[in-house]
């Protein structure tokens, strides 16, 4: 499990790529599951559990058919498992890698008001930037095309997700 750590570690830092994460049905089940779960908690902090629960599964669903979309697209459908391990597991470790600076932001700004909430903003872009960097960088590698357009790739299912999120909260 520390190999399966460290290898999505060097994917966050740009050192590797799908192609260096085990194909595993019973390792993607658990990093989804683990996703999932980890993005119920956020969504929970802020719009309450019951909101969590169905954003969270539409969230993993269209981020799902997104990516199995492009592979098809691009004829390499037989590294979705791959890819979505590597997605989906270079997010958890990003976002855990954030939790405790977010929550102590989140402490200060109850403490000090406006000035800690901006830096807590501030610090939620760079983990979301980084996120679509590294996601622009697996889909690089997934599908053979330039980092450029991984990125914008990744932006583009990122604002899937927020319209579909949108939509479920009723304000499109």
């Amino acid at each position: 499990m520390l190999q399966f750590i460290k290898t999505l570690w060097n994917i966050c830092l740009l050192r590797g790529g799908p192609q260096d994460v085990p194909y595993s049905a019973t390792l993607v089940t658990a990093i989804v599951t683990i996703h999932y779960c980890l993005t119920v908690f956020f969504i929970a902090w802020t719009h309450g559990i019951s909101n969590g629960l169905g954003m969270a599964a539409m969230l993993v669903g269209v981020s799902f058919a997104a990516i199995f979309l492009v592979l098809r697209m691009r004829k390499v459908p037989e590294r979705f498992v791959q890819t979505v391990s590597a997605l989906f597991g270079t997010s958890i470790i990003l976002s855990l890698m954030a939790l405790p600076l977010l929550i102590m932001v989140a402490t200060m700004a109850q403490m000090a008001g406006g000035s800690m909430i901006m830096l807590g903003q501030w610090v939620g872009i760079a983990v979301e930037i980084w996120i679509l960097i590294v996601a622009g960088h697996i889909f690089r590698n997934a599908l053979a095309i330039p980092l450029f357009v991984g990125v914008i790739l990744s932006i583009g299912i990122a604002l899937l997700n927020a319209i579909v999120v949108r939509a479920m909260m009723g304000g499109v």
